[in-house]
C-alpha cells in the first residue's frame, strides 16, 4: 500500500536552510509575545528611555488620572502658598504663574477663553484651622476699534460684592457671573474716560472714546479683567486672621 502525505515546502530546502527558516519562525513569535502595549497616558510620554522605576511611577499617575475623570474631577495644579497648598483644578495658562513678594498674592494668567468659574479646588490646611473662602471679580472699560482695542484694567476698576464659598466635602467649586454683573462698572464721566483714554493708549483712541454714549456701548464696553479667590484662616479662636489670595488675569480680548 502506497502512503501518502500533505506536500510541504520544505521538501524542497536543503537541511539548513531548514532549520534557519523554523529559527527564524521562533523568534518572531517570540518577539510578538514580549512587545509591550503603547502607553496612552495623559502626557502621551515615550516609555522607551524611562526605567522600571519611573514607569511604576507613571503607571500610578495614569491609575490616579483615570480615577479622577471617571469620578468627574480633573487634573489638579497645585499652587504653593508659605502657609498651605491649594489644589486647583487644571487650566491652560499663557504665562507662569507669578507671586508677589511678600507671599500673599498668587496671579495666573489663563488663555482667551479660559473661564475660572466652575473649576474645583481643594486646601490642604490642618483641621485645626478655621477657614473662610470668597470670590469677587474685577471688570473694566475698553475701547474697541474692530479688532485692536484699549484697556483701561487699571482706571476705575469695580469690585463685585464678595460670593462666600463653602467646602463640599473638602472640594470648593468657583460660583459663577450673571451678565449684568459681569457688565457693572464704577461711575465716571465722558470727560474723564476720554482722559483715561489719552492717558493709556494715545490721542487715537481718546477721539474714538469721545463715541461711547455709554460704558456699554460701542465702541466701549465692560468686561472682567480679573477673578480673586480669597483664603482666610486663623488657628486659635482670639488668633489674628491671615490671608492668601489667586488673582485670575483674565484677558480681555485677542
Amino acid at each position: 500500500m502506497k502512503l501518502f502525505r500533505t506536500p510541504c515546502f520544505l521538501d524542497h530546502l536543503n537541511f539548513v536552510d531548514a532549520l534557519t527558516l523554523i529559527l527564524c519562525g521562533v523568534l518572531v513569535l517570540s518577539s510578538c509575545k514580549n512587545e509591550k502595549p503603547k502607553n496612552d497616558g495623559w502626557t502621551g510620554a515615550k516609555v522607551e528611555s524611562k526605567n522600571k522605576e519611573s514607569l511604576s511611577s507613571e503607571n500610578q499617575k495614569s491609575k490616579s488620572n483615570e480615577g479622577r475623570k471617571a469620578d468627574g474631577r480633573k487634573p489638579q495644579m497645585i499652587l504653593k502658598f508659605d502657609a498651605f497648598n491649594l489644589h486647583l483644578d487644571s487650566m491652560y495658562l499663557f504665562e507662569p504663574p507669578v507671586q508677589n513678594k511678600k507671599d500673599s498674592i498668587l496671579y495666573l494668567y489663563p488663555e482667551l477663553g479660559v473661564w475660572p468659574a466652575k473649576h474645583q479646588f481643594s486646601l490642604n490646611l490642618p483641621k485645626e484651622y478655621v477657614i473662610r473662602v470668597s470670590q469677587c471679580i474685577e471688570t473694566a472699560v475698553t475701547i474697541m476699534n474692530e479688532g485692536p482695542h484699549c484697556d483701561l484694567v487699571n482706571w476705575k476698576p469695580f469690585r463685585s460684592e464678595a460670593k462666600i464659598l463653602e467646602a463640599n466635602t473638602g472640594v470648593y467649586t468657583i460660583k459663577d457671573y450673571s451678565a449684568e454683573e459681569l457688565q457693572a462698572y464704577s461711575k465716571f464721566s465722558l470727560d474723564n474716560l476720554i482722559e483715561a483714554a489719552r492717558a493709556e493708549c494715545g490721542d487715537r483712541w481718546a477721539e474714538l472714546a469721545k463715541d461711547c454714549e455709554s460704558p456699554n456701548e460701542y465702541p466701549c464696553a465692560v468686561a472682567p479683567s480679573k477673578f480673586i479667590l480669597k483664603i482666610e484662616f486663623k488657628k486659635r479662636k482670639w488668633s489674628k486672621w491671615q490671608t492668601r489670595e489667586v488673582h485670575f488675569m483674565i484677558p480681555m480680548g485677542c
